[in-house]
């Protein structure tokens, strides 16, 4: 298993719950509906930023100015590189979320998982 973890900042001139409210319901509409993508995904998750929470964050140092957290999980490489060559995905997601996304400042981690409980 292969996952691709993203740091989500939103665009400045969206608030968070504009961003968040985007997030959830449009683009996750688009990545629905994009068949040809999803069969190369074994899961995806959206984390949105949790206000009342946010202060917990300082166990483990700052959670940054990041607006949400997405995980993709896929069986291996090949699939992650493959979904994301998808025309669907190039037509349809891809143009979504620089409506929504501050592209330049995410971060991805591509990681591989070793569950220990």
């Amino acid at each position: 298993m292969i996952n691709m973890v993203v740091g989500v900042k939103r665009l400045p001139k969206l608030t968070r719950k504009e961003f968040s409210d985007h997030w959830k319901g449009h683009h996750a509409g688009l990545i629905q509906k994009c068949s040809n993508f999803n069969r190369h995904i074994e899961s995806y998750i959206q984390y949105h930023h949790d206000e009342e929470r946010h202060g917990l964050a300082e166990l483990f140092g700052s959670s940054g100015e990041y607006d949400g957290i997405t995980i993709l999980k896929f069986k291996n490489k090949e699939a992650m590189e493959t979904a994301f060559a998808e025309p669907d995905y190039l037509e349809n997601v891809q143009p979504d979320e620089a409506r929504f996304v501050d592209l330049d400042n995410c971060t991805t981690f591509i990681l591989t998982e070793e569950k220990i409980l």
